[in-house]
């Protein structure tokens, strides 16, 4: 991967990168997924040129990586890749930082997140439960309208405790 990066050849590495392929063995996962995780410092090598690229493989592939190369180019088309990685505990600190480098602008989107159940509430996903979470969080940072907040009061009474406390916080903050 750094000799392709060495020799300028983006395009090989990219096309490696999204190659549709099945690993079986976890052992090779892993190195694979390691490699990936490589990214970031590909992409300043690359000047970010490639930002497609890397849309792509977030869409098949939540790699902390990808994630890290997505937060640094800063673009408002990342936001549902970084949003969606709030879910992973390994990616999810590096798209709480670049989230809160966009401030007010991710709002909306967080605002989705921490209201939408998956699957139904009933038996909601633990990473659901995170990215809920986090989302909230987000949003006790970042503040939101006074119009937001009835859309955020049903989150009082969730069933999951730490939503409805988070939810209790920004009702308190609400003017």
């Amino acid at each position: 991967m750094r000799a392709l990066a060495a020799l300028d050849a983006y395009d090989v590495l990219i096309e490696y990168l999204n190659a549709p392929r099945e690993v079986a063995d976890p052992v090779e996962r892993v190195g694979e997924d390691a490699v990936i995780t490589q990214w970031p410092t590909l992409w300043r090598s690359a000047r970010g040129a490639y930002i497609g690229a890397a849309l792509e493989l977030a869409e098949t592939r939540i790699l902390l990586g990808v994630i890290l190369a997505l937060g640094g180019f800063g673009r408002i088309k990342t936001i549902p890749f970084l949003v969606e990685a709030l879910a992973d505990d390994e990616c999810r600190p590096a798209a709480e930082a670049a989230l809160r480098k966009f401030g007010t602008t991710v709002r909306e989107a967080l605002l989705v997140a921490a209201t939408a159940c998956s699957p139904p509430v009933e038996r909601e996903s633990d990473s659901s439960l995170r990215r809920r979470r986090s989302a909230l969080a987000l949003l006790i940072e970042i503040g939101i309208r006074p119009e937001t907040w009835p859309l955020l009061r049903r989150l009082m009474q969730d069933k999951d405790s730490k939503i409805a406390v988070l939810a209790c916080k920004i009702c308190l903050m609400s003017p």
